[in-house]
């Protein structure tokens, strides 16, 4: 079905993933929220983005991707490149955040534009300045890279997707350079 109805959520001007969850809601990560949506009627849920001077919310209110690793924790990549781990639920929705910063500086103009895991339990991180690993346990950030001559293209390269096959293997589509 396809629905042409303005269901006047916030950010609609950008909509940068969906995500239909097992009850039917729909979650949309867009520019200036995040939000979840009932099926039927067509209309808006719930609005989750960064309220000022709490540090418990979203880093950001620019939610590029989104998330659920193996362990069911939910996960958002926003603009800063910041990582959002969900810590806490309000009636089942998300309500509190850690953030965990890619880069050390305070804001580099660039997202979080995927996240998927791998079969050891790692996430992978897309970014506009290249692929990243992010172990949990440590809360740690390790740069990609396949082999020393492709370096410089793995520290430029802009991932918009990564999927894992049913084999495991992890699939990375890039902006301009193609699929890894």
């Amino acid at each position: 079905d396809v629905q042409e109805e303005d269901v006047g959520f916030e950010g609609r001007s950008r909509i940068f993933d969906l995500f239909i969850d097992r009850d039917g809601l729909i979650w949309a990560m867009t520019e200036g929220a995040f939000n979840i949506i009932e099926k039927e009627p067509l209309k808006p849920f719930h609005l989750i983005k960064r309220e000022k001077n709490n540090p418990t919310t979203l880093s950001n209110s620019m939610i590029w991707s989104f998330f659920l690793d193996s362990d069911n924790t939910l996960w958002m990549g926003a603009g800063g490149p910041v990582l959002n781990k969900c810590t806490g639920f309000d009636n089942t929705l998300p309500a509190k955040f850690r953030h965990y910063p890619v880069f050390d500086k305070l804001y580099t103009p660039t997202a979080v534009t995927c996240i998927s895991e791998d079969n050891r339990g790692k996430l992978w991180i897309g970014t506009y300045w290249g692929i990243f690993t992010f172990d949990r346990s440590r809360e740690k950030y390790t740069p990609f890279n396949t082999k020393p001559a492709l370096d410089t293209v793995f520290d430029e390269l802009v991932i918009d997707n990564i999927y894992k096959d049913p084999q495991g293997c992890l699939w990375m589509g890039s902006r301009g350079w193609g699929l890894y």
